[in-house]
């Protein structure tokens, strides 16, 4: 039974889901955000004092930094190990090779 109804929710069509069955869904939402953003929200912050976030922004880029470097030195060390930049083309041993790497990289990714 509950198979059943998360499969119903994940169809593959996607007519009537998710705002796209009529505009006026999409129409309304974006009215009421731009009247939040211009009107309303200024009103209802006038009287607050802003946050203050220095801290938590300088952890979050420091910890964004690090995420980006590794990230980047992975994809770094995968093209240089795995790929070979000079150009074999029409050679056999170029497609042998090329069948030899995507052959073991399927069993790796």
């Amino acid at each position: 039974m509950f198979a059943g109804t998360i499969y119903d929710f994940f169809t593959a069509n996607p007519i009537g889901k998710h705002l796209n069955g009529k505009e006026y869904q999409c129409y309304g939402i974006l009215v009421g955000y731009v009247l939040f953003v211009t009107w309303l929200g200024p009103s209802w912050m006038r009287a607050r004092k802003p946050f203050d976030l220095k801290i938590p922004m300088i952890v979050y880029n420091f910890f964004m930094s690090v995420f980006n470097f590794v990230l980047m030195t992975q994809h770094y060390t995968l093209l240089t190990n795995e790929w070979d930049m000079r150009c074999y083309a029409g050679s056999l041993e170029s497609l042998q090779k090329l069948r030899v790497n995507l052959y073991s990289m399927e069993f790796t990714y």
